[in-house]
């Protein structure tokens, strides 16, 4: 799927809530951090509530990664783990520039629960 940037965040979220495994999805944010808020204004933009945003958004969405252009070619700049808490969605950082976040354990249960490799990279 191309960038979402608005009310189309909501078709998107239904989409990937359909039953099958995995999905992506482009955005463009300053960081993993600012992506829940700008789903939020996402979903305002469609006329869906705060609670809907983050109910759909957490059952579509597990892990985000932000990418910048270095010599021209994309790099991993931060990994986050999407996270429900007090019905607010919230990143756990796991990975940035190279150092490894407490969320790391977290990604890598998620990962072995899936019976995948855990990549080296998050062996925390």
């Amino acid at each position: 799927m191309g960038e979402f940037r608005g009310a189309e965040m909501v078709d998107l979220v239904i989409a990937l809530n359909t039953g099958h495994d995995g999905g992506a999805a482009t955005m463009h944010a300053n960081s993993v951090m600012d992506v829940p808020s700008d789903w939020l204004r996402s979903g305002l933009l469609a006329g869906v509530t705060p609670a809907t945003v983050t109910s759909l958004a957490s059952s579509a969405f597990d892990v985000l990664v932000h990418l910048s252009r270095a010599g021209g070619r994309p790099q991993v700049r931060e990994i986050g783990l999407l996270e429900v808490e007090a019905d607010r969605l919230v990143v756990t950082p796991v990975w940035s520039d190279g150092l490894v976040h407490p969320g790391c354990a977290g990604l890598a249960r998620r990962i072995a629960a899936r019976g995948e490799p855990i990549p080296e990279v998050l062996r925390c």
